[in-house]
């Protein structure tokens, strides 16, 4: 009866040993790096979007959002239904980067850009008002976006930010609309070109 017991605790000590060995695998600190970094941008912390960068461009974030001011009453509509769920992908043992992918529910700042550019288009510009209207009443999309990871220390961060970010707001082809290498700071001559 003795061995049966201790068997019996032995099989319940090796399926907690078993259980408990993955929960810091690269692959499950590379998700909790994507997921704080989603979180931060829905709560609108700049300082937990920045903790989950590359130090490069948590150093390029210039400025502090006033998270209480008028224009976060915006930023939290549209970001409060932000959420990312984990597809695919995986972080092999011994490497210093990878890619997670997640299906993202984000809003369409694509349809958003048309709807202002269809207004500028008709020789108005939109009013605050209009702004407002079509910022609280953002259409919502789900997207596949690859985060990029790197290793720095013993940290999985963020890489490739800008890429993200554009791919996240659904505007990831507006460098192949308006062409590679447009410099917008420099002028134009009298023909129109740079």
């Amino acid at each position: 009866m003795k061995l049966r017991k201790l068997m019996a605790l032995m099989l319940v000590l090796v399926l907690l040993l078993v259980a408990c060995s993955g929960a810091n695998t690269p692959t499950d600190l590379g998700k909790a790096t994507v997921e704080a970094f989603i979180d931060g941008i829905k709560n609108l912390d700049q300082e937990k979007v920045k903790q989950n960068l590359t130090m490069k461009d948590a150093a390029d974030m210039v400025g502090e959002f006033d998270a209480e001011g008028e224009d976060a009453i915006l930023a939290k509509a549209m970001f409060s239904k932000l959420k990312a769920t984990y597809e695919s992908g995986e972080i092999a043992e011994d490497v210093t980067e990878g890619t997670l992918n997640y299906n993202v529910h984000a809003p369409d700042f694509a349809s958003l850009m048309g709807q202002i550019i269809a207004i500028g288009m008709s020789g108005e510009e939109p009013s605050d008002a209009d702004m407002e209207d079509m910022i609280k009443n953002i259409t919502f999309k789900d997207v596949m976006v690859p985060f990029n990871l790197v290793k720095e220390g013993e940290k999985w961060v963020i890489a490739d930010i800008e890429q993200t970010l554009m791919r996240i707001m659904q505007m990831d082809g507006l460098n192949d609309l308006i062409g590679p290498g447009l410099d917008f700071e420099e002028p134009l001559d009298e023909d129109g070109d740079h």
